[in-house]
């Protein structure tokens, strides 16, 4: 079976401790506003002051997190009144989810493998 370009992405994450993946949903390939995103990514990781390199990459990887995933499936939290309910149900739904897994998302399928380092598979 072919591989689609315009068949949104759904990217799963296992949480530790949980048997289910929380599951990440972000547009296709072929969208020209996530091959830009990439781009911004891959450019803004570190950043070159000179003979200065400052590592970027943590927050370089939240920003397209958070302007590129479109919704999530599997997780829940509670509302003001302390209702469980589905996390996308939730207007600041993005912001309950922890760094540390945007950054895993995006680093493990957004960037190209052979420039990860030791460092950035940690991150």
């Amino acid at each position: 079976m072919a591989i689609s370009l315009r068949k949104p992405l759904r990217i799963a994450l296992p949480i530790p401790g949980f048997d289910e993946s929380a599951i990440f949903c972000f547009p296709a390939w072929g969208d020209k506003k996530l091959l830009d995103a990439v781009d911004e990514l891959l450019e803004t990781r570190q950043i070159v002051d000179g003979r200065q390199i400052t590592d970027n990459s943590k927050e370089a990887r939240v920003k397209f997190f958070d302007t590129q995933c479109s919704g999530v499936e599997n997780l829940v939290d509670e509302d003001a009144q302390g209702a469980e309910v589905d996390l996308m149900d939730l207007a600041d739904w993005k912001e309950r989810i922890a760094g540390s897994w945007k950054t895993s998302v995006v680093s493990q399928n957004f960037e190209e493998r052979g420039t990860l380092t030791a460092a950035d598979v940690k991150n």
